[in-house]
């Protein structure tokens, strides 16, 4: 009877796992880690593509660019962005330091193609050719057409051998964008009030994403609170997180007026010859909203 009940207790619990959402469903699980970059301990092959878009009555500008990292890292300028505290899929950061990525050994891209509907904007960078910079952020270019993003809609980076140096030759990836990012918890509106206590319940919806990245961070560091810790955290399931107490409390960010952005992004990975690790491209949206303590 025993062994009974557990087989019969085991069939329940396979069919609970069966039953629930897919991958790149809310609620399903995400299949890789957001796009993050904590280090530069590790060679990177990867386009991000993020297409921001704040609440209109936040009154905070959009954006839309293709983020590049084409690097090994250099023996004398590795760097990794110090963790004050880990929990769960959270981490406490302190402000904001210098992973010197202009010191890594950056390939030469040649001209990396991003294709977003008719349009198409070309990443152009070889060190040994003297073409392009990097800067504190990476390989950073605005990414044309943009506005017209939706759900579904393609977007490709490619990139061919140009000339006998180009070490990223064999570039080409495609991905349907995931659906927009809506922030449904802790609060729906652009503006709301820190939760009392407790953790922060993270909540949104994002169709077809494959992975995300949640910031939370103080939104204005130039007055007498100055630069602030922020929280990132990688979420496993696709449409919640929760950013645990001990890491607002060590933070302070609950006495502040933070934002909380989530972005969401449709993922692809391939091997590539000659290539460690392979590419990966990255292509999505964020949003944010502001949290405002009590008074």
């Amino acid at each position: 009877m025993a062994l009974r009940t557990a087989l019969f207790a085991s069939a329940l619990s396979f069919a609970a796992l069966s039953c629930g959402p897919p991958p790149g469903m809310p609620g399903g699980p995400l299949e890789r880690p957001g796009p993050f970059l904590p280090d530069t301990m590790t060679a990177q092959r990867m386009i991000v593509i993020t297409n921001h878009r704040p609440p209109a009555t936040l009154m905070e500008p959009t954006s839309c660019n293709a983020t590049a990292y084409f690097f090994d890292p250099h023996p004398t300028n590795q760097r990794s962005r110090n963790q004050l505290a880990r929990e769960a899929e959270c981490v406490l950061y302190p402000p904001p330091v210098d992973l010197q990525l202009q010191n890594q050994n950056w390939l030469c891209v040649g001209g990396a193609s991003i294709t977003v509907g008719p349009n198409t904007e070309t990443i152009a960078f070889c060190p040994a050719q003297m073409i392009g910079n990097v800067g504190a952020q990476g390989l950073v270019a605005p990414v044309p057409g943009c506005a017209a993003l939706q759900m579904g809609a393609m977007v490709r980076a490619s990139s061919a051998m140009e000339f006998s140096e180009d070490q990223v030759a064999d570039l080409d990836l495609a991905v349907a964008m995931p659906a927009p990012v809506v922030i449904t918890s802790p609060v729906s509106m652009p503006l709301g009030a820190w939760p009392v206590s407790g953790d922060l319940n993270v909540r949104w919806t994002s169709a077809g994403s494959t992975s995300a990245i949640v910031v939370l961070e103080a939104r204005d560091t130039s007055g007498s609170g100055g630069a602030s810790a922020s929280i990132v955290c990688l979420p496993g399931t696709n449409g919640q997180v929760f950013i645990p107490t001990a890491l607002l409390a060590q933070s302070n960010l609950r006495t502040r007026e933070a934002r909380l952005t989530v972005a969401t992004y449709a993922d692809r990975v391939t091997t590539a010859m000659g290539s460690n690790p392979g590419y990966r491209l990255s292509a999505g949206f964020s949003t944010s909203v502001i949290l405002q303590p009590n008074r």
